[in-house]
């Protein structure tokens, strides 16, 4: 059994969903098991849209990066 399935059918969608690096673990281990989850489009979409927007916000702070000099 994976560690997932001890939590409730909506903690599952959230920690899946919502936190895109608990889907690491858990998606293949479900593909390998034969047992994938329904949600697993959802969880592919949040980790693009956590991802693009981890690009902006570097890209914005590496504008805004002043160094100390030397």
């Amino acid at each position: 059994m994976y560690p997932s399935s001890i939590f409730s059918k909506a903690l599952q969608t959230f920690i899946t969903s919502a936190i895109p690096v608990a889907m690491l673990g858990f998606i293949p281990a479900s593909a390998l098991l034969g047992k994938p989850d329904e949600n697993t489009f959802y969880a592919v979409i949040m980790s693009f849209v956590f991802l693009f927007a981890s690009l902006l916000f570097w890209n914005t702070m590496i504008r805004k990066y002043t160094s100390s000099g030397g």
